[in-house]
């Protein structure tokens, strides 16, 4: 989905570019890769839950087992509780096994870099590369806050994904590709942001069949959507506590007033992440001043 505007660029060019251009995403990723590894550490180690990530991973490889109840915290130990990112942890602590924290540091950048890399690679698709790299500035700088060794740094390339197959179905009137179901099986096992993954398909689905062109097509769209839906369910139950890891995020949204406690949960502080209200008022603007209002539908360039 692109904003045409003189913005967009048919893929038709884009893929009869020579071999020996400069691939921007390729460039991007060892830019981003080389700028978070770095001797402190920092910002990727600049989060203490990091080393509780590895030693849950390291419990794991040495038990060869997942943990039911919490074994680490004073006050709730013995308590019911799941390692809902397992197998992000596993792979923490295997990188801190290697080479310490700097494979733990490692294998968070080369996620980011792999994240915003592919992110860029598939604007291109649909934009030219000033544009492209913009919006992906935006992004880096609206995600910062977040650039952590943590669970979600390694979901988040098929969280990109994801959200991408999802988009360009809608784009092209049709049900997301079954291949995309791999995305959710690995993102339900690495982070437990999966859920949200699985309510943008209910609203993707509302938009496919809403802006479908007739009652034929409508209804097509309505059942290929539900058999998706109902799949991508089903097969983010495939983890070691089964649909435990859907109810655990139920059971973070029951805890009410707690929730401002938790720096993840909290709305954006604007005194304190000022570059994120720049972002924002920066595209205010544009949208306001530009008119940036149609939007190119996949590639049969469609006009809204």
């Amino acid at each position: 989905m692109a904003v045409s505007s003189g913005l967009s660029i048919s893929s038709h060019s884009y893929s009869n570019r020579s071999a020996w251009t400069l691939s921007w995403p390729l460039a991007l990723g060892l830019v981003m890769f080389v700028c978070l590894m770095n001797a402190n550490g920092l910002p990727l180690l600049g989060d203490p839950d990091s080393h509780w990530h590895v030693t849950v991973g390291n419990w794991i490889l040495e038990h060869r087992a997942v943990p039911d109840v919490d074994i680490y915290s004073f006050t709730f130990n013995g308590r019911p509780w799941i390692a809902k990112e397992w197998l992000s942890q596993v792979l923490l602590a295997g990188a801190y096994d290697i080479a310490g924290w700097g494979g733990a540091v490692a294998l968070a950048a080369a996620s980011f870099a792999a994240t915003f890399a592919l992110l860029l690679r598939l604007l291109l698709r649909d934009l030219k590369p000033l544009p492209a790299i913009l919006f992906v500035a935006v992004a880096i700088t609206m995600t910062a806050s977040h650039l952590l060794a943590r669970p979600h740094a390694l979901a988040m390339p098929f969280m990109l994904l994801w959200v991408d197959g999802l988009v360009r179905a809608v784009e092209q009137r049709r049900a997301p590709e079954p291949l995309l179901l791999v995305c959710m099986l690995l993102w339900a096992n690495l982070h437990g942001g999966f859920t949200f993954g699985l309510m943008l398909v209910g609203a993707f689905a509302l938009e496919a069949v809403f802006t479908a062109r007739d009652a034929g097509e409508r209804r097509a769209l309505f059942f290929a959507w539900m058999k998706f839906g109902i799949a991508a369910g089903l097969v983010a139950c495939i983890t070691p506590y089964g649909p435990e890891s859907i109810l655990v995020t139920q059971r973070i949204f029951a805890l009410g007033d707690a929730l401002r406690s938790i720096v993840e949960w909290r709305p954006p502080n604007f005194q304190k992440d000022q570059m994120q209200e720049l972002v924002l008022l920066v595209a205010l603007y544009l949208a306001f001043s530009r008119g940036l209002t149609g939007i190119r539908l996949g590639a049969r360039g469609a006009e809204l």
